[in-house]
């Protein structure tokens, strides 16, 4: 027996001027989230709304790449869930942010050395180290 769904969705845009350096700094988050870079912005959108839910502003350059933390499961009762996200710029800087409240948790910076990899790595911890592998 074959079945047949009709939804009607309405089609979306997600606007806001982009650099030519903000092309691969994207990344859909496990909760829903989509995370992208706006000139020396990071913004969060919800994609269900369309709306912008947070804008995370400490970059001073573009930023070209945006990964997210992949965390899924409750740390503790009073912290379910931490809304981890890297961003790097193209001179750069790595910020890792809380999402949520919008501060940044860690900054990296190597000054001699900008960002021209294609992928920002991350294991489950996050560590300095697994943040500076680019390829």
């Amino acid at each position: 027996m074959q079945y047949t769904v009709n939804i009607k969705l309405s089609a979306r845009t997600l606007t806001g001027t982009l650099s030519g350096q903000n092309r691969g700094a994207v990344d859909w988050g496990w909760q829903g989230l989509i995370a992208h870079g706006c000139h020396s912005l990071v913004l969060i959108i919800d994609p269900c709304t369309s709306q912008t839910i947070q804008v995370l502003e400490r970059h001073k350059a573009n930023v070209v790449k945006v990964k997210w933390a992949r965390e899924n499961y409750h740390h503790s009762i009073g912290s379910p869930y931490s809304l981890r996200l890297a961003s790097a710029d193209i001179v750069g800087k790595i910020i890792v942010w809380d999402v949520a409240t919008g501060a940044a948790r860690c900054e990296i910076q190597e000054y001699t050395k900008p960002i021209q990899g294609k992928r920002l790595s991350c294991n489950k911890n996050w560590s300095a180290a697994s943040l500076l592998k680019f390829t």
